[in-house]
């Protein structure tokens, strides 16, 4: 590597326990950039050893530049927020990280933990998928080779899907359902139901209630309106109903 170029090294916190639950989650943290390194929307990894990952810098959490944007950032062209344009990038590059974990060959991989932090932004490499320490392996079946559903023990975050919260049987749509929050949050420039504490948010998602999106986003004619209108095919209820990553990125 050339001295000029940025890197970051990844390393446990120290108030985590050294065993074989954390070496596992940064083993498939690694193991799922490594296979994914050909992915331009995924961060790329240079080294893994233990529990330490060394990656390229690829800027600053996607959350921090959409609520706590620079004097720089704020006018960008691109990428600009406050843009129709600005914000299908954006969507488009979120999207397409997605897309890369779940049609990957012999996948697809579940994140299981999609939030507006786990992507990486950068006013010229864009926005790029990170943090692949939940993630599962989905498994065939070994007869007819069909995909395999999955349980997740637990749904401790805010951004779960509805089926995670019921403790349902699991399929690569969780994501989506996670990532209609981030969609929400890059098309209206909030956080879905803003600071209502974790029990109330949960209680919205196991009833079927989707976060308000303003008017002037929805209106025929809006240049937002598709946008929109595919936050909330993310938002499907039922898993199976669930519009996939490949059709986002399609659409």
């Amino acid at each position: 590597m050339r001295g000029d170029v940025p890197a970051v090294l990844k390393m446990m916190k120290s108030e985590h326990k050294l065993d074989a639950r954390n070496f596992d989650r940064h083993r498939r943290d690694a193991l799922v950039m490594e296979r994914l390194t050909s992915s331009e929307h995924i961060v790329s990894m240079y080294g893994f050893c233990g529990n330490s990952v060394l990656t390229e810098y690829a800027g600053r959490t996607l959350k921090e530049f959409l609520f706590e944007p620079t004097e720089e950032e704020l006018h960008l062209e691109r990428y600009a927020r406050d843009t129709t344009i600005g914000r299908l990038q954006l969507a488009l590059d979120v999207v397409r990280g997605v897309e890369s974990l779940h049609e990957i060959p012999d996948g697809p991989i579940i994140h299981a933990d999609i939030q507006s932090q786990q992507f990486l932004f950068d006013p010229i490499k864009g926005v790029k998928f990170n943090d692949f320490n939940r993630c599962r392996f989905i498994p065939q079946h070994k007869v007819s080779g069909a995909q395999c559903k999955i349980k997740i023990p637990s749904a401790p975050g805010r951004y779960r899907s509805p089926e995670e919260y019921k403790r349902g049987d699991l399929t690569e749509k969780l994501d989506i359902f996670s990532l209609a929050h981030v969609l929400y949050s890059i098309l209206v420039g909030v956080e879905p139901w803003g600071d209502i504490d974790k029990k109330a948010f949960v209680n919205k998602v196991t009833n079927r209630e989707k976060p308000s999106i303003p008017t002037k986003f929805t209106s025929p004619g809006s240049p937002d309106a598709d946008f929109a209108n595919l936050v909330l095919k993310c938002y499907e209820y039922y898993a199976d109903k669930r519009i996939s990553a490949r059709e986002l990125a399609q659409s």
